[in-house]
């Protein structure tokens, strides 16, 4: 099992989030990779964090084509991947109903067991929530379309499958939560656990590599678009007002009742398929609500 972070000109502030939340879990430094895109970082990252820093080839440009490179050139087949944001000061967990929260220092066990209930699931991606707002935890694992953030995911990278990569700078995170829906029928998620990171920093990361969070919030319409419609029924755009958190900006939504029609290739939704041509199965099927399946 490895760690992979994907950084940008964010040295010394990784010291203080990602990099010192794994140290404190216990995560072998051996097992500790960053990857970085210019040869600036590179230098002061090597200097700062040793030899497990990698210079990702300048065709890889973006968040995106960064994880493509991570998952389907830099991992080794068979490999348990760990990818993270560079910005994570803690990770919670709850319970809507006792409304606490509480931080957890296990990650390297809650791991181990996330990739064998990947295994258990004969599924190949997973996460975790995106906010650590006890209001929004739920118990305890689902595999159906729920969103799950770039902040922290799980890979079993196995290259005998279709390849899943995008060049997306924003919304890369829906883009994987989508194709590993559509190629694997099913991504499992931790609906009781998320990271405390900031989103939209706009010292390094994604907004500085982009020119800015201005550019961030054009390129987000445009890819919502483009997502939608590589994805129709299985996701939608809408206008997120502004807050102490975020700007206005267009975010998606997953169809959380979507189900995959094994026989026509397609979603297919709580009481209707898109294609109108069910298997005898589906049919069957068709009176039922679709269930969050709980592993």
């Amino acid at each position: 099992m490895k760690f992979a972070i994907p950084s940008y000109n964010r040295c010394e502030f990784f010291g203080t989030t990602t990099y010192k939340y794994l140290i404190d879990n216990e995560i072998p430094i051996e097992d500790i990779y960053i990857f970085v895109s210019t040869h600036n970082d590179f230098d002061e990252y090597t200097k700062k964090y040793g030899d497990n820093v990698i210079l990702v080839p300048t065709e890889y440009e973006g968040i995106g084509a960064v994880r493509d490179f991570i998952l389907n050139e830099w991992a080794e087949d068979g490999l348990d991947l760990v990818m993270m944001d560079d910005d994570i000061h803690h990770i919670f967990t709850g319970s809507n109903k006792s409304k606490e929260k509480i931080r957890v220092d296990d990650l390297k066990d809650f791991s181990i067991d996330f990739f064998k209930r990947l295994v258990e699931a004969d599924l190949y991606f997973g996460g975790m929530c995106l906010y650590s707002n006890v209001f929004y935890f739920r118990e305890p694992y689902s595999t159906n379309l729920k969103y799950i953030s770039g902040a922290i995911q799980f890979y079993r990278v196995d290259k005998t499958k279709e390849r899943i990569g995008t060049s997306y700078k924003h919304f890369e995170d829906y883009y994987s939560d989508l194709a590993h829906y559509r190629r694997d029928k099913g991504i499992l998620r931790c609906n009781n656990r998320a990271p405390a990171t900031k989103n939209y920093n706009i010292e390094g990361g994604i907004c500085d590599s982009m020119g800015g969070i201005e550019n961030r919030m054009k390129e987000a319409e445009v890819n919502a678009d483009l997502i939608i419609a590589e994805f129709p029924r299985w996701v939608s755009k809408f206008m997120r007002k502004k807050t102490n958190r975020n700007p206005d900006c267009w975010n998606l939504r997953l169809n959380h009742k979507a189900k995959f029609c094994y026989k026509r290739n397609c979603v297919r939704l709580k009481r209707k398929c898109p294609c109108n041509a069910l298997s005898p199965i589906l049919e069957e099927e068709e009176n039922e609500d679709t269930p969050t399946e709980e592993i």
